[in-house]
């Protein structure tokens, strides 16, 4: 009897916690992870890459960097550490290196864009989400900085089209992109690039190059990317 009201006591004391629900960050880190040979940095203290890391690694195996953050770089200035570390992948001869940032960093405002200017290399982009945005918006901010990177004189291909939706951490892209492709070919149209799931930087150049943009997953992202691309 005396465990029965134990138990009865400890019920009372249980509190209900919200699960983590991602963020326009893991949505922009997911969108630009999936470009293969390009190397993406999370701008952020060890912990936030650590469990950006591990969320990623459950549904997709990737490489991401870190510019590993310490106090004093967020008391007074992230960009030698971050610099640091992109002159590392500038070494690597990187096609091209995303840097997203992370919440401690957008509200302290860092000037990346600084840090990447004096670096002059030129396929390096940054990628800043909302603090407080959906995984959705950052998805799609993921996406548009991919534009700049695009040739847009690519010659066109006939009869082809780029699948626009599919990213890591999706459930069943890979599924869904390879039957979206069988469809596809069954009537003579070919898959030009995937924005952006196991892409490669040469085909996010010559995305331009499809005869039309096909959104797989409108109520997740792409909308606004494949009208940007218009």
């Amino acid at each position: 009897m005396d465990r029965l009201k134990a138990g009865l006591d400890n019920k009372k004391n249980l509190r209900v916690s919200e699960i983590h629900r991602p963020s326009a960050f893991e949505g922009a880190l997911w969108a630009v992870l999936g470009i293969k040979d390009a190397h993406t940095v999370f701008h952020s203290p060890s912990g936030c890459y650590i469990n950006q890391h591990q969320n990623a690694l459950m549904n997709d195996l990737f490489e991401m960097y870190t510019s590993n953050l310490s106090y004093a770089d967020i008391l007074h200035g992230a960009g030698e550490s971050l610099e640091k570390t992109v002159r590392k992948l500038i070494a690597k001869k990187s096609p091209a290196i995303f840097i997203v940032t992370s919440p401690t960093v957008e509200i302290t405002k860092d000037d990346v864009e600084g840090v990447v200017d004096r670096l002059n290399y030129e396929k390096c982009v940054v990628i800043r989400p909302p603090v407080g945005g959906t995984v959705h918006q950052g998805k799609e901010e993921g996406f548009l900085s991919l534009i700049p990177l695009m040739d847009e004189k690519a010659e066109k291909k006939g009869k082809s089209v780029n699948i626009i939706g599919p990213t890591y951490s999706v459930f069943n892209w890979k599924a869904d992109l390879e039957e979206l492709r069988r469809m596809l070919l069954s009537i003579g149209i070919t898959v030009n690039t995937v924005i952006s799931a196991d892409s490669t930087t040469q085909q996010i150049i010559s995305a331009p190059a499809a005869m039309l943009n096909i959104c797989i997953y409108p109520f997740d992202c792409g909308v606004a990317f494949a009208q940007k691309m218009q």
